[in-house]
């Protein structure tokens, strides 16, 4: 018997079972109607974190349901494009990678005060670092010390 001959509620219940992350991975390189049925991904951790990793047509996402923010993320885009993005456990973005193809590739690194701009150019082999510091809006304004 072929598993597609087994009814609909059945094979949602069979879905069901499969929890634990490597099996959900696993089972959507199966056939087309699996790799479409799971398309989330749960993790469960300690304490009730829950992790979930989700699949759609270009993006792949990795949320902390717990806290209800993002970690991490990455886009695909037309002709070999791709955007990156990590987040602190605040949810503010920590880190970018943006790949201009052909040979480029933009890594942003987010800090308290300032933002770390590398490009990398694999023609040339080398790598053009920057610095920018934020603009923050003072709350007092004035002297800093008083």
């Amino acid at each position: 018997m072929n598993f597609n001959d087994f009814p609909l509620e059945l094979r949602e219940i069979i879905y069901n079972f499969i929890i634990e992350k490597t099996s959900v991975l696993n089972s959507r390189l199966v056939c087309r109607e699996w790799y479409n049925y799971l398309k989330n991904v749960k993790e469960y951790f300690e304490l009730g974190i829950v992790i979930e990793h989700k699949f759609e047509k270009n993006k792949f996402t990795t949320k902390n349901l717990f806290l209800n923010l993002p970690i991490k993320e990455i886009e695909f885009m037309d002709c070999g494009r791709y955007k990156y993005l990590e987040y602190d456990e605040l949810g503010d973005k920590k880190k970018e990678i943006i790949s201009k193809p052909p040979y480029k590739l933009l890594c942003c690194e987010y800090k308290n005060n300032f933002i770390i701009k590398n490009e990398y150019d694999s023609r040339k082999n080398e790598i053009n670092k920057k610095t920018e510091f934020r603009n923050q809006v003072a709350t007092h304004p004035g002297c800093i010390i008083s």
